[in-house]
């Protein structure tokens, strides 16, 4: 079986709405990450440090349904505590006052593990992603790597990012990521601007317009899965390690972006990610990932050069 490390954060959120406050609810961008790879059929082996708050019973849960957590490290003071603000027209992430902080939260080098297949490098400081890609790359494990954007705590520097996405298998940013760095252009002109910065493939998702991806050759666009959105937590997240568990099967770009867009479209389905843990999850993503496939769309030849 093929087993794909999950590095990045276990969170403790809490969700605003107009309607009030609630939490706190266990997520982060490695369970998510985990989750979509566990869809795909692949073993998951989540790499982050918690803090004493977290509840030790969601680790037993995830180990029971055959999730590694051997790269799990718990440290003293809290955990991340964060903030998703839904009240608004568009979701504000936020670290709580009372959360921990990167700099003693972030994974290192020595959790990672060599039995990877492939390896999802989530959304955390761009400092400490390079420390865990040289260690990833020392193994000679392939990675996908994703980014983040939290004004005021977490700004990538573009071309530190540039730089670190130029060594992964393929770049899995958001668009509202990318309109940060690039704004007032479109997914596919951000799609081939960062493929002919780095030369290596990398993948744009669009929420509910799908995901289109550029591998130097193709132009891919994979529509959204059309169902029922409850809670959109670790959507990307989701795909990312979907996607990561498709690279180390060998999947080609449209393969692993559908298997990816189908693990996402389960998860936005429910609330949090116990409820995606059952066998009948994972026949549904296959057979989700099959209907996606279908109706890929692609252009060819297509070459973009550096």
């Amino acid at each position: 079986m093929i087993t794909v490390g999950c590095v990045g954060g276990l969170t403790l959120d809490w969700v605003r709405s107009t309607a009030g406050t609630s939490g706190p609810f266990v997520g982060g961008n490695a369970l998510y990450s985990a989750v979509g790879a566990w869809l795909t059929g692949a073993r998951p082996s989540i790499c982050a440090v918690v803090g004493a708050d977290f509840p030790a019973d969601v680790l037993g849960r995830l180990a029971d349904h055959g999730f590694d957590i051997s790269a799990v490290r718990q440290v003293p003071g809290p955990s991340f505590q964060v903030l998703l603000d839904d009240s608004g027209p568009r979701r504000q992430v936020s670290y709580l006052p009372s959360s921990g902080h990167n700099d003693t939260l972030d994974p290192e080098v020595g959790q990672l593990r060599d039995d990877w297949n492939a390896a999802h490098l989530a959304a955390i400081p761009t400092s400490s992603q390079e420390r865990l890609a040289a260690g990833l790359t020392r193994r000679r494990i392939p990675y996908t790597l994703d980014t983040i954007v939290i004004p005021g705590e977490i700004e990538p520097d573009v071309d530190a990012l540039l730089a670190l996405a130029s060594r992964s298998g393929c770049f899995l940013p958001s668009r509202e990521e990318l309109d940060h760095l690039w704004p007032d252009t479109t997914p596919k002109d951000q799609v081939l601007r960062l493929v002919a910065a780095t030369g290596t493939p990398a993948v744009v998702t669009c929420g509910a317009l799908g995901s289109i991806g550029f591998d130097g050759h193709r132009l891919v666009h994979v529509p959204a899965y059309q169902g029922t959105v409850v809670d959109t937590t670790g959507a990307g997240d989701a795909y990312s390690g979907a996607y990561a568990a498709a690279l180390a099967r060998g999947a080609d770009l449209a393969e692993g972006m559908a298997a990816a867009a189908a693990a996402a479209s389960l998860v936005i389905e429910v609330h949090g990610a116990d409820q995606l843990l059952t066998p009948d999850r994972q026949q549904t993503a296959r057979r989700r990932a099959e209907c996606l496939r279908q109706i890929t769309t692609e252009e060819k030849p297509y070459v973009v050069e550096r």
